[in-house]
């Protein structure tokens, strides 16, 4: 048998006709394809990817917006309250502010914490097409405690989180608190970008996240503002330390999302790490009948001036890819002091994928992989490049960036944040010393060693804290963040949990790599996979030293990381 190549007319020995033989190649193509997706544990139907994430994410209207608020309205209105309701895009992106008559607004003073802005900044930037976190999930997994009533135990995965997406970031356009707030902060620095306080959920639309939703002025969690301080009650107090207790403002936004809530298997409580089952909700969502419509909202309130109801706004973010969103925030790879634009693809190359394989621990349904941002930093902190995964955490860009920076610093012996390192650790000064963002969390907890609770009420601190907490402590203080308030290029600040690794190329510090968008460990994972090639040595990484007597992390890595 033989066959005649490159003839107009291709003809199989028998007289079979070149379309039927052309239907046989095709038929044989697809098999094998189905074959190979079936050995990887895979099939074109069920690919996690493929029925989850749209081409576009989803555009909320400004007939969403109306219905959203009207909604949110309504539900106050029966419950005899007076609120303020704001939605914004996936982007961050207020896409307007109700205020109903006679509703007091969170002040400059708490804005960051219980404004319906940061509310739903916060479900907006920590959800995903797979996935819907609350402001209450928020809080269950940044306490000083994981869970945040279990004694004993270390921090949440995400300790230290809220304090990014901050005012001043150089790397989120978006963050916050957004104007207008009053006088011009004394510190912007020491006001948190995310907020743990209820009240705040995720916007979902045709299956899809496409923003948040956040209310505050709820009679039983409003901070006052005077008196200053503000007085908290005890409801919120209890809220913010153990994340328990049902608020007003919680209950409207559940009600507020009827018809744009989470998809039942996506909610954050259909998530377990470490075995922890993650809390999405104190309550179920009230079910009131709606009578109202956006006409009949004129006598009950009126529209923000400074936040009009607008859709959607085009999108900036590319929804995979290097970076570049305008001007100022333009992330594309490029040649630092000892690392070259094509040795930083590399290493976003080599963390992407192994993103791509590894076992997501917040993603649904089980068995997707990782979606992450990924970002490299010099060594004087500027960035030099950031990568988005399809479908990444909006969040995660600017904590995988201060992950990178925060690497770098504490790793860099002429930094005075690793000049502080390398004081703790009793390391001769200028003496080279790799230090992940796992081991500066370890060293930033309420409890050192983490884990162990060495006080007793009525103390307000433990016996002992680790020797960074005053730094991190993101209640009343956060010292380090001050720091970095006129230095360039650390304007978003550092982060303390796991994901950020120095790079070394030929034994010498050359940057940092930074993952965020998983699970902590995780993020670890694929950003040592970021790393091969450009590794710290493995006799002055911090897993080689100890503070009173423990022994530091360096990297750690989930059992069974990757995907069959």
């Amino acid at each position: 048998m033989s066959f005649t190549v490159g003839q107009p007319s291709l003809r199989r020995a028998g007289g079979a006709s070149w379309k039927a033989w052309c239907l046989f190649i095709l038929f044989f193509v697809f098999a094998l394809y189905t074959f190979i997706l079936a050995l990887s544990g895979c099939s074109p139907a069920s690919n996690p990817m493929q029925a989850i994430t749209p081409a576009q994410p989803p555009m909320l209207t400004v007939q969403d917006v109306q219905a959203l608020m009207t909604q949110a309205v309504d539900v106050a209105e029966q419950m005899n309250e007076k609120i303020n309701v704001a939605v914004m895009d996936r982007e961050g992106n207020v896409l307007g502010v109700f205020r109903m008559n006679g509703t007091r607004s969170a002040g400059p003073a708490s804005e960051a914490l219980l404004g319906e802005i940061a509310k739903a900044r916060t479900a907006a930037y920590l959800s995903s097409n797979q996935h819907g976190f609350t402001t209450l999930t928020a809080c269950y997994i940044t306490r000083a405690h994981f869970p945040p009533r279990a004694n004993n135990t270390v921090a949440g995965p995400l300790f230290g989180v809220p304090f990014s997406q901050i005012a001043t970031s150089d790397i989120q356009p978006n963050g916050g608190p957004l104007p207008p707030l009053g006088p011009p902060q004394p510190n912007p620095r020491n006001i948190p970008g995310l907020t743990s306080i209820s009240g705040g959920v995720p916007i979902f639309k045709n299956g899809a996240l496409a923003g948040g939703l956040g209310i505050s002025g709820g009679s039983d969690t409003f901070v006052a503002n005077p008196p200053n301080p503000p007085v908290a009650s005890n409801l919120l107090n209890n809220m913010f330390i153990y994340c328990e207790g049902v608020s007003r403002d919680e209950v409207i936004a559940l009600g507020a999302v009827r018809g744009y809530e989470v998809p039942s298997d996506k909610r954050g409580d259909t998530i377990f790490l470490d075995g922890i089952q993650l809390l999405y909700a104190n309550t179920s969502a009230p079910n009131f009948n709606f009578r109202l419509t956006w006409d009949s909202l004129a006598t009950r309130g009126t529209v923000d001036p400074n936040f009009p109801i607008q859709a959607t706004l085009p999108a900036k973010m590319p929804m995979e890819g290097e970076v570049i969103m305008d001007a100022s925030h333009d992330f594309r790879m490029k040649d630092g002091a000892l690392l070259t634009a094509a040795e930083v693809r590399q290493i976003i190359t080599q963390a992407v994928t192994r993103a791509g394989r590894t076992r997501a621990a917040i993603r649904r349904p089980i068995g997707s992989p990782a979606r992450v941002f990924v970002a490299v930093s010099d060594l004087d902190g500027t960035i030099l490049g950031i990568w988005r995964m399809a479908d990444a955490t909006m969040f995660s860009m600017d904590v995988a960036a201060q992950k990178a920076r925060s690497a770098v610093a504490f790793s860099n012996p002429n930094d005075a944040m690793g000049m502080q390192m390398r004081t703790l650790l009793g390391v001769p000064a200028g003496a080279p010393l790799a230090v992940s963002t796992r081991a500066v969390g370890f060293l930033s907890q309420r409890y050192y060693p983490p884990g162990i609770d060495q006080g007793a009420p009525p103390q307000t601190l433990p016996y002992e804290s680790g020797p960074f907490y005053q730094n991190v402590d993101g209640v009343f203080d956060f010292t380090m963040q001050q720091t970095m308030q006129n230095r360039a290029p650390f304007q978003n600040g550092l982060q303390v949990f796991p994901g950020g690794i120095p790079l070394y190329k030929n034994g010498q510090l050359a940057g940092g790599i930074g993952v965020s968008g998983d699970g902590v460990d995780q993020d670890d994972y694929i950003a040592a996979g970021g790393t091969i090639g450009f590794e710290a040595p493995a006799s002055i990484r911090t897993d080689q030293y100890s503070y009173k007597n423990v022994k530091l992390p360096y990297i750690k890595f989930p059992r069974q990381p990757e995907l069959p």
